[in-house]
């Protein structure tokens, strides 16, 4: 019986097909993200039929000072048209728990920033986040992973 419940895990997430299409991890020099510091993501999107989910995986410090912290999101499409969004980052519950998975130096949290989306243009989309907070650097954020997933 012991051994039955480290099986089933192990079926169950092999049994788990993620078809990522891009993924990119930036490192934060230092963990001390700045204003003057976007990062950005470019990717080629060769289907617009197709549906995908977008995922933003955030490494931050255990001692992070913060719940949550803003970030300003700018997509790029090929024709050239941006649009730009402030986003919220939650990495804590109301109740002070870190979300996402911790050990004794950092935590790394999947954020869902769009689920089951489409792109309406061919071609290469750039998405540039940058931090939006009150301080013009905000230290704790180890680096950000930007994953564009095909859902079926």
């Amino acid at each position: 019986m012991k051994y039955l419940l480290p099986f089933i895990l192990m079926i169950t997430l092999s049994s788990c097909n993620v078809d990522l299409v891009f993924s990119e991890k930036v490192e934060i020099l230092d963990s001390s993200w700045t204003y003057d510091n976007p990062i950005s993501f470019t990717f080629d999107i060769s289907d617009t039929i197709q549906t995908y989910d977008i995922v933003l995986k955030i490494e931050h410090d255990v001692e992070f000072s913060n719940q949550n912290f803003y970030t300003q999101f700018t997509t790029t499409y090929p024709n050239g048209t941006e649009i730009q969004d402030v986003v919220s980052m939650e990495l804590s519950s109301k109740y002070g728990q870190w979300l996402g998975d911790c050990n004794s130096e950092n935590c790394d949290i999947d954020i869902l920033l769009k689920g089951r989306t489409r792109f309406r243009q061919l071609g290469n989309h750039t998405i540039s986040i940058a931090q939006h907070t009150r301080n013009a650097v905000l230290d704790g954020v180890r680096s950000l992973e930007f994953n564009l997933i095909k859902v079926d």
